[in-house]
């Protein structure tokens, strides 16, 4: 018990110790992208690149990050990847720099079998919606074609569910959390749509983005229920920590007005 109690205090000082440097990494990053990208550029720029606003929809896929909690249950992160998805507004403050927020969704769920006793079956299940303000800074590669990189806070809300199956016997526990986290994004985009109408609702230019985000959101004592109640049947099992950010993929449509 006390080597387990010493291992699990070692990961989350390893833990600890990675998101103060990832933090510290997207602190720096934030604050030179907005010294680079406050002026705009300084040569003429195409029509299409001077609209203030756009709307964003983007398909991905989210690559689920071991954790205390997958290490102590057993569950393979592989099992947990998922497709995703993001809604994005941006304003415009230059040519150069934008603030974006971006709403997203992303739901993992596996069952396992025979993993106590033959014939029975654990199902865990994560559900994730979350709200990312980003300020992005963009650099021309072409006219048409524009590097961005940038990052911001993160808002999750995650509902957890867990449930157990054996014959004559059920066992079954959710939560709800709202965490705090960080993220950090780059891609690449490509007017391929320029000049859709020279006036009106429909003068709408068209950009394909792809787009690599990271994401670090912790929840504290994710399996806290299931744990308080194997506890009380005499066992001294310790709570873990869930990590329900990590890599994302996405490829995606922008609309510029």
């Amino acid at each position: 018990m006390f080597k387990n109690k010493v291992i699990k205090e070692r990961q989350m000082d390893s833990m600890k110790e990675r998101k103060a440097q990832f933090m510290r990494i997207l602190f720096l990053s934030l604050g030179l992208l907005f010294i680079f990208c406050a002026a705009g550029y300084g040569e003429e720029k195409p029509s299409y690149l001077l609209k203030k606003n756009a709307l964003g929809f983007k398909l991905g896929y989210h690559f689920f990050e071991s954790s205390d909690l997958t290490d102590f249950w057993g569950i393979d992160e592989e099992d947990m990847h998922s497709f995703a998805f993001e809604l994005a507004y941006e304003r415009k403050i230059t040519p150069k720099l934008g603030i974006e927020l971006s709403f997203g969704h992303f739901k993992s769920d596996e069952t396992y079998r025979d993993v106590l006793f033959v014939d029975d079956s654990s199902k865990v299940e994560f559900e994730n919606y979350y709200l990312s303000p980003s300020l992005k800074c963009y650099i021309p590669v072409t006219k048409a074609f524009l590097f961005y990189f940038g990052g911001g806070p993160d808002l999750y809300f995650t509902k957890y569910d867990y449930e157990y199956k054996i014959s004559g016997f059920s066992y079954g526990a959710d939560d709800k959390f709202v965490t705090f986290g960080l993220h950090g994004l780059a891609g690449i985009e490509w007017y391929f749509i320029k000049y859709p109408a020279k006036n009106g609702l429909y003068d709408s230019p068209v950009s394909l983005v792809l787009e690599y985000k990271y994401s670090w959101v912790e929840i504290k004592d994710a399996d806290e229920e299931v744990i308080d109640d194997l506890n009380s049947v005499g066992l001294n099992l310790s709570k873990n920590d869930l990590d329900v950010g990590g890599h994302m993929a996405f490829i995606g449509l922008r609309w510029h007005f």
